[in-house]
C-alpha cells in the first residue's frame, strides 16, 4: 500500500467531495500534526460547520499522525522565506518530514502551489501529486486545484520559477 501524506485542503476537500473514505481504502494515510489541526472542521455548501474527528482512526492506526521539532520545521521555514515563498505551518512541517529518513516512500498530496514551489526547494517535486491521480480514476468532476492539471502547471511554474 502507498503511503500519502495529506495537507489540509485534500482533507477537507475529500469530505466535501464524499471520497476520504475511498482515498483511506487507496492508500495508508499520514496527516502531520498542524495539518491535523488545521483540519478539524469545515464548512459545506449550507455553511453549516461539520466537524472532523480522526481519534479512532488514528488510534486504531487507520491514519499515521506524524510530528516533527520546531528545529527541524525551522531551517524549512528560513529557507522558503528566504525564496520569498510563505508557506504555512502544516505544509512546513509536512515538507520536514519528507525529508526525515524512513519515510522516502511518502507521497504528498496537496493542492497548494505555494507548498509545490516549496518542496521543489528540497528536490522532493517527484513524491508531489494530486489527489486526480491518487484516485486513479474519475470519481468526480474536481474543482481544477485538485486535478493532475493544475499540478503539471504548478511543478512545471516552479521548475522555472527557481
Amino acid at each position: 500500500m502507498k503511503l500519502l501524506l495529506c495537507d489540509a485542503v485534500i482533507i477537507i476537500e475529500s469530505f466535501r467531495l464524499n471520497i476520504w473514505k475511498v482515498l483511506k481504502s487507496k492508500y495508508k494515510i499520514f496527516i502531520s500534526s498542524a495539518v491535523l489541526c488545521e483540519s478539524q472542521y469545515f464548512k459545506d455548501d449550507l455553511s453549516h460547520i461539520q466537524y472532523l474527528d480522526f481519534r479512532n482512526d488514528i488510534a486504531n492506526d487507520r491514519i499515521i499522525k506524524v510530528s516533527v521539532s520546531i528545529e527541524e520545521i525551522t531551517p524549512i521555514l528560513q529557507k522558503t522565506a528566504d525564496n520569498r515563498i510563505d508557506i504555512h505551518t502544516g505544509e512546513a512541517e509536512s515538507i520536514a518530514v519528507m525529508l526525515k529518513p524512513g519515510y522516502q516512500n511518502l507521497y504528498f498530496c496537496t493542492a497548494d502551489k505555494t507548498a509545490v514551489v516549496a518542496t521543489h526547494l528540497f528536490n522532493l517535486l517527484d513524491r508531489v501529486v494530486s489527489l486526480e491521480k491518487c484516485l486513479a480514476k474519475k470519481v468526480h468532476t474536481l474543482p481544477f486545484k485538485l486535478t493532475e492539471k493544475a499540478m503539471q502547471k504548478w511543478k512545471a511554474d516552479a521548475i522555472q520559477r527557481l
